[in-house]
């Protein structure tokens, strides 16, 4: 019985059944390979998606503080700019009022020099009134270069 089978069909089907049954061994020595390799590989793709996550949760963190800062200087320039806008504002009414102070003296003063051209005056400048002699007598004794 067994010589009839070890003609040249019955070889070929038993080399044949080797060869399947040695692929069959080699695969799944492969599949016990690639588990393992996928099984890393998860994990490498688990832990990337987990830096990823925490570099946008950083990163937007670090917007919303930006925004804040930002937010915060905004409040801060705005109160400088209203404090400087205040101080010149006061700084040029005083100036205005000195003005007008200065104007009302000066019409007090003219409408008497009208009244008399001559009293006062000197004999270089007669009938300016005295606030103009002075700065007029300054004027004219400055050396001229």
């Amino acid at each position: 019985m067994i010589l009839r089978l070890l003609n040249i069909q019955g070889i070929t089907g038993i080399a044949a059944g080797i060869t399947l049954s040695i692929l069959l061994l080699v695969q799944k020595g492969e599949t016990a390979h690639w588990k393992k390799q996928s099984a890393g590989f998860e994990q490498l793709y688990r832990q990337e998606q987990s830096a990823f996550a925490t570099t946008v949760a950083n990163t937007r963190a670090a917007a919303a503080q930006a925004r804040a800062a930002d937010q915060e200087n905004a409040a801060r320039v705005a109160a400088e700019q209203a404090s400087i806008n205040r101080r010149t504002k006061d700084d040029f009414e005083a100036r205005i009022a000195a003005a007008r102070t200065a104007a009302a003296w000066r019409l007090q003063l003219e409408p008497q020099a009208a009244a008399d051209p001559g009293a006062g005056g000197d004999s270089s400048m007669p009938g300016l009134p005295p606030w103009r002699r002075k700065t007029c007598s300054r004027r004219l004794q400055r050396p001229t270069s």
